[in-house]
């Protein structure tokens, strides 16, 4: 167990838990044996546990905004979806990088439900952890998952 002195924001439980994903995110990331390799990452698929945040107004939401090859466009979208990156002993500040929604037909998600794949963006933010009250964590499948659009006919 881990001592009190080496763990962030002792009296802040959602800095614990962002430590603690932080934690479980390099595991899968850098986890290896010498015979087996890096196989629990390639077991899981992914080296992110995607996340939303709340407030005391409700989910926590930041825009984006992303370059498209295909449309040589810039595009904006809207998420709740982040993923850990850093987070700083003895701070109440966390790096977060945000994850861009997609529906099945493969464009932004705009409600939550309507999710059915995060793609990881090179946007990331820096939060102030003591203006959260609360953290889900979601289903790293959501990273995983390949739309596959089939024409009508």
């Amino acid at each position: 167990m881990e001592s009190s002195h080496n763990r962030p924001n002792m009296g802040n439980c959602i800095g614990d838990a962002l430590f603690e994903l932080k934690k479980l995110q390099d595991f899968l990331a850098e986890t290896s044996t010498p015979f087996l390799g890096k196989l629990l990452g390639k077991l899981v698929g992914s080296d992110t546990i995607p996340f939303i945040l709340l407030t005391k107004n409700g989910i926590f939401e930041w825009e984006g905004i992303v370059y498209n090859e295909k449309k040589k466009s810039q595009e904006c979208f809207t998420t709740s979806f982040f993923r850990i990156d850093s987070i700083e002993k003895g701070s109440s500040c966390a790096k977060l990088t945000i994850l861009r929604p997609y529906n099945i037909h493969k464009e932004p998600a705009k409600l939550l439900c309507d999710v059915v794949k995060l793609e990881k963006t090179p946007i990331c933010i820096e939060i102030d952890i003591s203006c959260f009250c609360g953290i889900q964590c979601l289903d790293t499948e959501l990273l995983k998952r390949k739309i596959i659009c089939e024409p009508k006919w």
